[in-house]
């Protein structure tokens, strides 16, 4: 391993105790044959174990415990309901609702206008369509009605 490597197991889990035996006998080989490494794990066990293992055990109060645990641990929800409520919370919650505000009635304002070109153009047709019926009504009621336009009449234009 290179000495980075190493260096940074030092610091972590051969220092803890953490490694496995195997790992463990691999950091000591390259502890012994790199001076490197050697004077890193003496001045780490120096400024840092050392004065650590010195100092004494201190139980803080019991009130700073429940304040810590109080803090750390989340407070339980009241129902099922408030749950759902918070999440949808966080699904709306807009950093800018001015721009979302503006944004929804420009595409309100342009189906609007969508729609209105959809639906006046069906009126269009369909007037036009109801006139045409009219005037073809009253050819066959014998307003002029004659031979040809029977014949036009029957003939499929749909083919």
């Amino acid at each position: 391993m290179k000495c980075k490597k190493i260096q940074e197991l030092i610091l972590t889990d051969y220092t803890d105790g953490e490694m496995t035996a195997f790992d463990r006998q691999k950091v000591a080989d390259h502890i012994r044959t790199c001076e490197k490494c050697r004077a890193f794990e003496k001045r780490l066990k120096e400024n840092v174990v050392a004065p650590l293992q010195r100092t004494e055990h201190v139980q803080p109060p019991e009130e700073v415990w429940s304040r810590i645990k109080g803090a750390i641990e989340e407070p339980a929800r009241e129902s099922v309901a408030e749950s759902v409520a918070d999440f949808l919370r966080g699904l709306v919650a807009v950093r800018k609702p001015v721009l979302v505000a503006a944004s929804l009635l420009v595409l309100v304002l342009v189906g609007g206008i969508f729609a209105k070109t959809y639906f006046t153009g069906r009126d269009t047709v369909n007037t036009y369509l109801e006139e045409q019926m009219d005037f073809l009504d009253s050819l066959y009621n014998g307003n002029g009605y004659t031979d040809e336009y029977n014949a036009f009449l029957t003939e499929d234009l749909f083919l």
